[in-house]
């Protein structure tokens, strides 16, 4: 399965809950592919019993999708078996292209070659990253440890990272949104990754994932308040 990772985007226990009923409007806006917790433009592989919230899909032209069962989609999240519109306006490929897009053109805060979490940047509290666009260089973004994100009290605050080539986190890595406003976060986190994320085992991460190659999510890894998304390998 690890052989296939830039081809496929591959799962081991994936758990897509929901924030808050606009958690999943992204302020970076995926149109027709936010109904969506896993789109792999060239498949999609699930190992074990990993439970996702938000629909599931292969694209048209390689729209296979194993492993589920064991793994299941929780209603009213569909496990899409014939793939799903891979181009153009939209489609949920297309549209995610186009968010992809937008997010890496916005201008952002460089962070240079950082890494995130302990030991780099949003490793403490008093170093917790405010809302905004953060830039890398570095040709792979490690997250260790805790990466904090101060939303200053604002429920609706927003974070965009910028990684040109890919992010990968360490094994029980998390990402912690701090001094949120009352009631459950309803603001958006968007990865923007230039080939493949991989996030370790017991990984607990927040945001939506967009990358141009291959994914994949370790044994326990969860993602709250988000998707994971491959446009390609």
């Amino acid at each position: 399965m690890k052989l296939r990772r830039f081809s496929w985007l591959v799962l081991s226990l994936l758990i897509l809950p929901f924030c808050a009923a606009i958690a999943r409007a992204d302020t970076i806006d995926i149109a027709t592919a936010s109904p969506f917790g896993v789109l792999g433009e060239a498949g999609v592989t699930n190992v074990g019993p990993s439970v996702i919230h938000g629909s599931v899909a292969g694209s048209s032209l390689t729209p296979a999708v194993t492993g589920f069962p064991p793994g299941s989609v929780v209603p009213p999240g569909v496990l899409y078996t014939a793939g799903v519109a891979n181009s153009g306006p939209g489609t949920p490929f297309g549209d995610a292209l186009a968010a992809y897009n937008y997010a890496a053109g916005l201008s952002g805060l460089s962070e240079g070659t950082s890494n995130l979490g302990a030991g780099g940047a949003g490793g403490t509290l008093a170093s917790a990253l405010a809302t905004g666009v953060y830039s890398f260089t570095s040709s792979t973004v490690l997250l260790k440890g805790t990466l904090f994100l101060n939303a200053a009290g604002n429920n609706n605050a927003s974070w965009t990272f910028q990684i040109p080539t890919a992010l990968t986190t360490a094994s029980a890595s998390s990402v912690e949104v701090i001094n949120a406003g009352s009631g459950p976060f309803g603001g958006s986190i968007t990865w923007d990754v230039g080939s493949s994320a991989t996030l370790g085992t017991t990984t607990s991460f927040l945001g939506t994932i967009i990358s141009k190659a291959g994914d994949s999510l370790d044994n326990a890894a969860t993602i709250g308040c988000g998707r994971v998304i491959s446009l390609g390998a």
